[in-house]
């Protein structure tokens, strides 16, 4: 059953079209993560259905009940903001209490909610400290541990991790996502932070100026984009012209390759194929080569080692591949190698431009 359904919602901003129609449904205890660049509307959205913003057309059902006519408060939906909005002169427990003091709840009640949400966000030590007394990775969790108090049907997420380094940021998505199960709650993350949706949700939506390109699974979303703009925006490709043979078959310029036409690709005058980096396995000769090139230049990234590598009919690859085993060849910048790629690591799709365009 899909606890959250948004049907054809629009919304425009004066000339501004912010959202395009969009519909998509969010399976109850799913995890799903909106992602795009700044601008995109998957904040609109986010706010559309928490009932801060008004949708010009379409309809927000969660849990089977069509909520878009009610105020915030009577959607049963949980919203961390990006900023936190912890009230300052309100110790830890009384900020998760907040919510629960709305709904009437007994004292009892609320004291035994604020000790298991304070000891699942672990911060059951601290309860009578004040925000200003927190780092900003202990803010977010106890803004999580309040939009989860009275227990909503949803829970939404907008960018809660966007002020803090990158290094509590990683250890602090894991976290969302531990509390996230334990608890059960349906989830929708807005952020702009490709790697970070890919790690933590069940299932991504790309989303580009209003609609919502391409959403999948982590994993097959990133190994078969639909899209130059979604293989361009989720992390680094080659993305390599195609040609059809006029025989069911795709030719990939530079590389040589011949692909069997994907069931259901659209019909288009140019396709393109997109490599990722870790994809493009280089060598020194041997069968199965797609190509030979020459290395461009090797940078050394620490555990891995990004390469360039020109080939005739082609701009430049990039190749990315294990340090360790890089440290092996002995190819050196102006070296031959040869090229493989996997006809399963290639995703195609119509070519339409640059991303974004």
């Amino acid at each position: 059953m899909a606890d959250l359904v948004l049907d054809t919602v629009t919304k425009r901003f004066g000339p501004t079209t912010a959202l395009d129609a969009v519909s998509i449904a969010v399976r109850s205890g799913e995890f799903v993560s909106l992602v795009g660049a700044s601008g995109c509307g998957k904040t609109t959205l986010l706010r559309i259905v928490a009932g801060f913003t008004r949708a010009d057309r379409g309809t927000v059902s969660v849990a089977g009940v069509r909520v878009d006519t009610l105020p915030p408060h009577r959607r049963e939906i949980g919203f961390v903001f990006q900023s936190y909005a912890l009230f300052p002169t309100k110790t830890v427990a009384q900020n998760i209490a907040f919510g629960l003091h709305l709904k009437r709840a007994p004292k009892r009640e609320i004291a035994a909610r604020v000790a298991e949400l304070a000891a699942l966000v672990r911060l059951d030590d601290i309860t009578g400290r004040y925000p200003h007394q927190l780092s900003g990775g202990q803010q977010q969790r106890v803004a999580l541990a309040r939009a989860l108090a009275p227990g909503p049907k949803l829970l939404l997420l907008d960018e809660p991790l966007s002020a803090l380094d990158a290094r509590i940021r990683a250890h602090l998505r894991t976290e969302i996502r531990r509390i996230v199960e334990q608890t059960g709650v349906t989830a929708v993350y807005v952020t702009h932070d490709q790697e970070e949706a890919l790690s933590i949700s069940d299932r991504v939506a790309v989303m580009d100026r209003g609609r919502i390109v391409q959403e999948d699974d982590p994993v097959s979303l990133y190994r078969k984009p639909q899209s130059r703009f979604v293989a361009e925006f989720l992390g680094e490709s080659n993305i390599l012209p195609a040609r059809s043979d006029g025989n069911g078959a795709l030719i990939v310029d530079g590389l040589g390759a011949r692909l069997p036409r994907p069931a259901g690709l659209p019909v288009a005058e140019v396709y393109a194929v997109s490599v990722r980096p870790e994809s493009v396995v280089l060598g020194n000769g041997g069968a199965g080569a797609l190509a030979q090139g020459r290395l461009v230049s090797a940078d050394f990234l620490g555990a891995a080692v990004r390469l360039r590598v020109a080939v005739d009919g082609i701009a430049e690859l990039t190749a990315l591949c294990p340090s360790v085993h890089w440290a092996k060849s002995g190819v050196g910048a102006g070296g031959p190698v040869s090229v493989h790629v996997a006809p399963e690591d290639m995703a195609v799709f119509p070519d339409t431009g640059a991303a974004g365009a």
